[in-house]
């Protein structure tokens, strides 16, 4: 029961459900820790993660930690998310500059709230039925720790995470340690960045090996400015072994540095999918406090997502 409770809750957290089974990826479920493919910020979810190859330093560290390298004064950021139903993530990080680059450290948690624990019948004609009535109710936690540094050496914004990972079904535990490495190179307006994610070890779970969500992400983004505002388009490409390709693509338009209004589209490439889609996202600054909230429509059945996210950079 365990076992499939794991893999039933990465295959929702990698696909967001599928529009049918056709187009459900052969190696879906393969991988476990999906959360840490979750959006961590609000401004990321709103531009369906095109963000590989843009600098935003304050929010960057999982998404491509050679944006650390930007880093010119102490930050935090904290972010809330709901979605699937009773699934919650909160996110926190903070950064600041040292050692010639900038460094940081976040702290991910999700849980999934209360799911029925029931026996499974192991006599007669129900052998392996569920029992109809609960015995209790059990979860499933899931946490992680990075300590991040990215740096500027050779005309390139090179950063990396290190990051110790853990999760919890009912009484079983499982831990991980993995890295992520990042590059960003710029020119005036244009930027072209990539990352490669989640490479690491991991324990096992009730003596089953859990491997790691790994990906790898390349994109470029391009600014146009004009008096007080920036417009700012993204396209990236993302490869991972259990899911489809996937495109995505985001535009934001940032206004006098204190509103930000934002929208992306992400597609499996290949195959029609419910990621296929629109996010939309906003976010508003006054002085060393900024605000972001995103949105992304499903039709899952287990409600949209929603993510808020504060920032602080005084």
């Amino acid at each position: 029961m365990k076992r499939s409770t794991t893999l039933f809750l990465a295959m929702l957290i990698a696909s967001v459900s599928s529009v049918n089974a056709a187009d459900i990826d052969s190696n879906a479920g393969t991988r476990g820790f999906k959360f840490l493919q979750v959006y961590s910020s609000a401004r990321d979810a709103s531009l369906s993660g095109a963000t590989v190859s843009n600098f935003a330093p304050h929010t960057s560290l999982s998404s491509n930690p050679a944006g650390l390298a930007t880093v010119d004064r102490f930050g935090a950021v904290g972010t809330h998310a709901e979605w699937l139903g009773t699934i919650r993530q909160e996110y926190a990080d903070v950064v600041m500059p040292g050692w010639g680059g900038g460094v940081g450290i976040a702290l991910r948690t999700q849980s999934s709230g209360d799911i029925p624990l029931r026996s499974v019948h192991g006599e007669g004609g129900y052998v392996g039925v569920p029992s109809p009535n609960p015995s209790g109710t059990y979860g499933v936690y899931d946490g992680a720790v990075s300590v991040s540094y990215g740096t500027f050496r050779s005309g390139i914004h090179w950063g990396a995470n290190v990051k110790y990972i853990w999760e919890k079904i009912y009484l079983n535990s499982v831990t991980a340690w993995a890295v992520d490495f990042g590059a960003i190179w710029k020119r005036g307006d244009l930027s072209v960045g990539g990352a490669v994610r989640n490479i690491g070890l991991s324990g096992e779970l009730k003596n089953e090996g859990v491997d790691l969500p790994w990906d790898v992400q390349f994109g470029t983004s391009y600014d146009h400015r004009f008096d007080d505002a920036v417009i700012r388009g993204m396209v990236d490409f993302r490869y991972a072994p259990d899911w489809h390709e996937s495109a995505h693509a985001g535009v934001e338009l940032d206004l006098n540095r204190m509103l930000s209004l934002r929208t992306g589209y992400r597609t499996a490439i290949g195959a029609k999918t419910e990621i296929d889609g629109f996010s939309y996202g906003v976010g508003v600054a006054y002085g060393p406090i900024g605000i972001d909230y995103a949105y992304i429509p499903t039709d899952t059945g287990f409600g949209s997502e929603h993510l808020f996210t504060v920032r602080v950079t005084p």
